[in-house]
């Protein structure tokens, strides 16, 4: 009997022989300080062949039913219309635009693009790769990048701010974000940090209130608020399906600790007297904004041991802080406020997870049919 390969199996191989090769590119690029554009190419092909993601499946059933209702956002479904119904088109155009405007924010941060580049691949490009969230996350961080430039000029605050407003239109938990973003704007020193922390159960408490708020219907709401708030219910509503085992919950916690690893380093570098005064003012800003999301991305991920909801929703919080992250430690490493080793010891994890979340399933799923 003739036996063929297994589609998942192929599909999962190309995916991790594509994301090998952005690594090595990065790689090249940071080591020689060399141009980034063969970087970016392969960064967006291995977006745009997400094959490995379950995310690509669900995106692609969509894409093909031209139903409004499929999408959580109409800007995905107005794309889809104008794609030439080609799936790989809207993909390309999704991630593609995510990938510049990344880079053009790093641009307007004066950072050493074959750095961040590398960062980035290492760091985010799993979770880039199936999230349409990255597009909301970019335009965020171009606007941001804008509004924190050193050229105050009205049309460039002006640009800032559109952007910023927009990018809930791609991804609503941004509403979120948006809301908190006023606040990067006070003054803020070391103590105010201290005291963020300190209260941060407060925090939890009453991100927590305002959940409930949401999945009770207790409140009235907007048109898009509304639609925020089905959203968050029928998360809720949800029950543990994802199939899980020890060496999975190992793998995913490889990840996951990353993020607290590298907030934690680079709070511990702010906070140090001898290296605080290397953070100029924009850093110390997206530090301020990171660390909001990371007592909102706790407060769910406390109540979540107990409640499956509470947990997705902390962890999609979590990867908000995936670009901040990227932009304090490529800076901290150009700075020369972190050594090379404190720097790679940061990208360990991410990409240990990156590597082993592939070999793992590679293991497990058959050649053959």
């Amino acid at each position: 009997m003739l036996r063929r390969y297994n589609p998942e199996y192929l599909d999962n191989l190309i995916s991790f022989l594509l994301l090998n090769l952005v690594f090595i590119f990065a790689y090249h690029a940071f080591k020689r300080n060399t141009q980034v554009r063969d970087v970016i190419k392969l960064f967006i092909a291995f977006c745009v062949f997400a094959f490995w993601s379950s995310d690509y499946a669900a995106y692609k059933w969509a894409f093909y039913q031209h139903n409004i209702e499929y999408y959580k956002e109409s800007f995905y479904y107005y794309l889809s219309l104008i794609s030439f119904n080609s799936y790989y088109l809207w993909r390309a155009f999704v991630w593609g635009c995510a990938t510049i405007l990344f880079y053009y924010s790093v641009k307007n941060f004066k950072l050493n693009r074959a750095i961040t580049f590398f960062v980035l691949s290492l760091f985010f490009l799993m979770t880039f790769s199936y999230a349409r969230a990255s597009l909301a996350m970019t335009v965020y961080l171009y606007g941001l990048s804008l509004l924190l430039n050193h050229n105050y000029s009205k049309a460039t605050i002006a640009r800032g701010v559109f952007f910023i407003l927009l990018s809930p239109f791609f991804h609503r938990s941004y509403y979120v974000i948006v809301t908190i973003t006023p606040f990067l704007f006070i003054k803020f020193n070391k103590k105010i940090i201290y005291y963020l922390i300190i209260l941060s159960p407060l925090f939890f408490r009453g991100i927590q209130s305002l959940l409930n708020y949401f999945i009770s219907s207790q409140i009235e709401l907007s048109e898009n608020m509304d639609n925020l708030s089905d959203s968050v219910q029928s998360y809720g509503n949800r029950e543990g399906i994802q199939e899980k085992n020890w060496k999975f919950t190992m793998i995913s916690m490889l990840h996951r600790t990353a993020y607290f690893v590298s907030y934690s380093f680079i709070l511990y570098y702010y906070l140090k007297k001898s290296t605080n005064a290397l953070f100029d003012k924009r850093m110390k800003k997206i530090l301020i904004l990171t660390t909001f999301i990371i007592i909102i991305a706790s407060s769910f991920l406390i109540s979540g041991i107990q409640n499956y909801f509470h947990e997705i929703v902390g962890y999609r919080f979590l990867y908000m802080t995936s670009l901040p992250i990227v932009v304090l430690l490529s800076y901290m490493y150009q700075q020369r406020i972190i050594t090379k080793r404190m720097f790679f010891i940061n990208l360990a994890l991410p990409f240990l997870y990156s590597e082993l979340w592939f070999i793992g399933k590679l293991i497990k799923v058959p050649v053959f049919w």
